[in-house]
């Protein structure tokens, strides 16, 4: 990328790199970014111009940018449900709004060891964190909300995402990275249009510290904190 303007990117960068990764998985609905302006509407420009408006020289557009092109069917998905849910709605929707935690807050986890969502479903923390560490090594831990990531640039133990447990193949881990990003990004997709599962438990809160290499010091008292690692309402 350019490195004017102290190192941020420009709409045309977003642009290039856009075609580039575009070209190499062969995305077939080709995404353009273009500089926010009064006059956009975000919902429109995504959903029916396949545009981003982005506000220059801000990290919270920077990061969005970064989800859009790591995961644009996912993405797009989102804003195409957000704003279907809407038609006929003069107040936003329990869905709208687990939409929009998942976009602005959202992480998914990928595994196909049971366990550790039944841990997670159930708050045991120190018992999948610490006890039972070694079962991560079979799971995929990833970001996709852009007002976490924001977040992450002044950290803080109780930084919490909004996690959908993804059930896969163990396969799944034989992947490279960026064949991994396609399958979330295809799959993902399509279990947001077709999901019908939109209660309060559609997405789990898992505090991103919690991850192991996220935060330096990691132990078994780390995960007993409440105020942080909080018991499972009854």
């Amino acid at each position: 990328m350019s490195q004017c303007n102290h190192g941020w990117p420009s709409i045309h960068d977003y642009n290039s790199l856009a075609a580039k990764l575009f070209a190499q998985h062969c995305f077939d609905e080709p995404l353009q970014f273009i500089e926010q302006t009064a006059d956009n509407d975000y919902l429109s420009s995504v959903c029916l111009a396949r545009q981003v408006p982005t506000r220059l020289n801000n990290w919270h557009d920077l990061f969005n940018n970064i989800s859009w092109l790591a995961y644009p069917r996912l993405k797009r998905a989102l804003y195409q449900c957000f704003l279907q849910e809407g038609i006929g709605h003069k107040r936003r929707t329990p869905k709208q709004n687990l939409l929009a935690q998942f976009d602005e807050c959202g992480a998914i986890l990928a595994t196909s060891d049971q366990r550790i969502f039944d841990c997670l479903v159930n708050h045991e923390w120190p018992q999948l964190f610490w006890c039972e560490r070694p079962r991560l090594h079979h799971a995929a831990f990833m970001i996709i909300g852009h007002g976490l990531l924001e977040k992450s640039l002044q950290p803080f133990k109780a930084i919490t995402a909004k996690t959908w447990l993804l059930k896969v193949d163990q396969s799944f881990f034989t992947l490279n990275h960026h064949a991994r990003l396609r399958y979330i990004d295809q799959r993902l997709a399509w279990e947001i249009r077709h999901s019908d599962h939109w209660s309060t438990n559609r997405l789990q809160p898992l505090p991103i510290s919690a991850w192991p290499g996220w935060w330096s010091s990691q132990h078994i008292d780390f995960y007993q904190d409440p105020r942080v690692f909080r018991p499972k309402r009854i």
